[in-house]
């Protein structure tokens, strides 16, 4: 029996691990009933999912340079957590030549990032990794990708045709199954990046709501590179994915969540890395001309 979202708040549904203070004598030994207390509440936390506590203090400096360099400007300790979370998950698509052995199986370090957070907390901060990457999501799109002007369609192959389709990196996420699947097949075929960034989760939630529209086991077949498959009687439209890479990173509130992942046992929850952020609510003045323009700076 799948075990539904209560309407409860996100602390209930993943529990905080309580702080404790550690005993400087190390001679000192766990009694029995703490130990069988302590793997049950493990137990019970992987039951429900796990919630990246991140440091309290700015570990901004021990960051590599490229990565300081996107994180550095932001204001908040919370933006900068943020920030560096949604450029990893993001760029992880972007290693589509890397590879390794997990559980005697091939696989590619793509990663799917779900960041949970109040309203108004911030979290289109995520928009300026697809920012970063828009330069190579451009490079791929002025490729050529139509054919000549002075020759029709009928006079190439059907491989041709393909070689010349769009290449999408930033693929948007209120887009058909169809449609995505198409992208997720002509960039697989060229080697070329697969990137899904949306802060307004909502976008994906209303085009799951639709029949045309519900790519959901296509998402959790490219997290874990397995094959994707399309066949369709009319045009004799069929298309096969072997090993797709997708990168994806999306963020909001706890209700909307719902609404794409109704249970917590739903596959696509498990391909996630959740992480809660609880920012504090604090008026901060928006107007600041000595500030950096991080859109200007993302987009150099």
């Amino acid at each position: 029996m799948e075990k539904e979202f209560k309407n409860e708040s996100w602390d209930n549904e993943f529990p905080k691990e309580e702080s404790s203070v550690e005993d400087n004598n190390f001679n000192n030994a766990e009694s029995p009933t703490e130990k069988v207390d302590s793997e049950n509440d493990n137990i019970k936390q992987a039951e429900k999912g796990y919630v990246i506590d991140e440091p309290s203090t700015d570990k901004t400096d021990i960051l590599p340079d490229l990565v300081k360099r996107c994180v550095l400007h932001f204001t908040t300790l919370e933006e900068k957590k943020l920030s560096l979370i949604s450029i990893l998950a993001a760029s992880s698509g972007l290693f589509t030549k890397m590879r390794g052995i997990y559980c005697q199986r091939e696989v590619f370090p793509n990663l799917f990032l779900l960041v949970i957070a109040p309203p108004a907390s911030g979290k289109g901060v995520m928009l300026f990794a697809r920012t970063l990457l828009s330069n190579i999501h451009e490079k791929y799109l002025k490729e050529p990708k139509s054919l000549d002007n002075n020759s029709s369609e009928a006079s190439h192959s059907k491989e041709e045709v393909k070689e010349r389709e769009a290449k999408v990196v930033l693929i948007p996420a209120n887009t058909s199954s169809s449609q995505f699947i198409s992208h997720l097949d002509i960039n697989t075929r060229n080697d070329v990046p697969a990137i899904i960034i949306e802060p307004e989760i909502d976008t994906m939630v209303k085009a799951f709501a639709n029949e045309w529209g519900n790519y959901g086991d296509a998402l959790r077949a490219a997290f874990q590179n397995e094959t994707v498959g399309l066949s369709r009687k009319k045009d004799k439209e069929f298309i096969y994915i072997n090993k797709p890479k997708l990168a994806l990173a999306i963020s909001g509130t706890m209700n909307q969540v719902k609404k794409l992942i109704p249970n917590a046992e739903d596959g696509l929850y498990t391909r996630f890395l959740v992480c809660k952020l609880n920012p504090d609510t604090l008026w901060r003045d928006a107007f600041c001309n000595d500030c950096l323009n991080l859109t200007e700076y993302f987009e150099k």
